[in-house]
């Protein structure tokens, strides 16, 4: 594979699969080399058959999640993620991905609830915080939002994008100056300017500083 053969490697594999000669990790392998090949139902099978086996269940639920999320499938995805919740509700990084499939059926409030859930098991965990602050602005209060995103800053500060989630739920929440403070520290960053000026121009017009708001915009 790191030659860039996986044809190669998915015969080798195949062969020794018939021959009932793979190990667990190595079935894994196959799966995700399956998966990474757009054969969704043959990677799920290939999984589903070390269910009797395998000696963490949990993390086998989340691949198969993983898998079914990737290829769109968002309500098999929920069937493989609430199994493994029920077997591991410690597990943050089950609970976030169970609020992501959430998000993708707008399933709001059971995202929110979701992510909550992760945040309360690793309350220092940025994406988690991002997750939820992302949920909170878009289904509740954008004031309810700010110090999850405050949080992402704090763990990750030299991430821009976190500003900018900082920045758009301070100007959904009516702080238009800290708002664009924000933006403008994020303005130069490719990805991220766009976004950027936009908000800076409506801050612009709202305070009625048209030059500037048609330069932003």
């Amino acid at each position: 594979r790191s030659s860039g053969r996986d044809d190669l490697a998915l015969q080798l594999l195949e062969s020794l699969a018939k021959r009932d000669a793979l190990t667990i990790p190595t079935v894994e392998k196959l799966a995700l080399l399956y998966a990474s090949l757009d054969d969704s139902m043959r990677a799920r099978a290939h999984l589903e058959s070390l269910a009797n086996r395998h000696p963490n269940l949990p993390d086998l639920l989340i691949k198969l999640g993983w898998i079914s999320f990737n290829d769109g499938d968002y309500e098999k995805t929920l069937s493989y993620l609430a199994h493994a919740r029920d077997l591991d509700p410690s597990n943050g990084k089950v609970h976030l991905l169970f609020g992501i499939a959430c998000v993708e059926l707008n399933l709001g409030v059971e995202a929110v609830i979701s992510f909550e859930k992760a945040v309360s098991l690793e309350p220092e965990n940025a994406y988690y915080n991002y997750a939820m602050g992302a949920a909170v602005l878009h289904w509740k209060e954008p004031a309810e939002a700010i110090p999850f995103f405050e949080k992402y800053l704090q763990v990750l500060p030299s991430d821009p994008r976190g500003e900018a989630a900082l920045a758009q739920a301070r100007f959904m929440n009516k702080e238009y100056e800290l708002a664009g403070e924000g933006f403008q520290k994020v303005a130069s960053v490719p990805e991220l300017a766009p976004l950027a000026h936009f908000y800076l121009g409506t801050i612009a017009r709202l305070d009625l500083r048209q030059e500037d708001a048609i330069s932003h915009l």
